[in-house]
């Protein structure tokens, strides 16, 4: 009689088993960080924002771009902030040809964060005053 083998199925059977696998697929090679990728993981599905602050190398960045490789064809978008940041760099370019021709006051967003699935903003607090909210 021949001995059943069981096999991990590349398939989950169930959406509970699903996540499970996604979450274990992602933190491979990272250490104790499992929490914080589910919590990426289901924000990114519920359509929320993450906020992540710790010192460097405790797995910020690559929290953000293991998450992308989850979506297909997710698109990213990452940017080293500092204080001589601009919009234009974030958020992408005024169209010129736009603005003089059609006299419309446009962005060139593509590649740019307004079209990115994942956005990871680096030392968000060196950006200069053009990104404060003025309370």
């Amino acid at each position: 009689m021949a001995k059943k083998v069981r096999t991990k199925s590349l398939f989950p059977s169930t959406p509970k088993e699903h996540i499970r696998q996604l979450v274990e697929w992602m933190s491979q090679e990272v250490y104790e960080k499992e929490q914080i990728i589910a919590v990426a993981l289901l924000c990114a599905v519920a359509g929320e924002n993450m906020f992540l602050l710790g010192p460097p190398g405790t797995a910020k960045s690559m929290v953000a771009s293991r998450l992308k490789m989850v979506f297909k064809d997710g698109k990213s978008f990452d940017y080293l902030m500092s204080r001589f940041s601009t919009p234009d760099e974030i958020f992408g370019p005024i169209s010129i040809s736009r603005l003089k021709n059609d006299d419309r006051y446009e962005r060139l967003t593509a590649g740019y964060l307004p079209e990115a699935d994942v956005v990871f903003l680096d030392e968000i607090w060196k950006a200069g005053r053009r990104f404060r909210t003025p309370f």
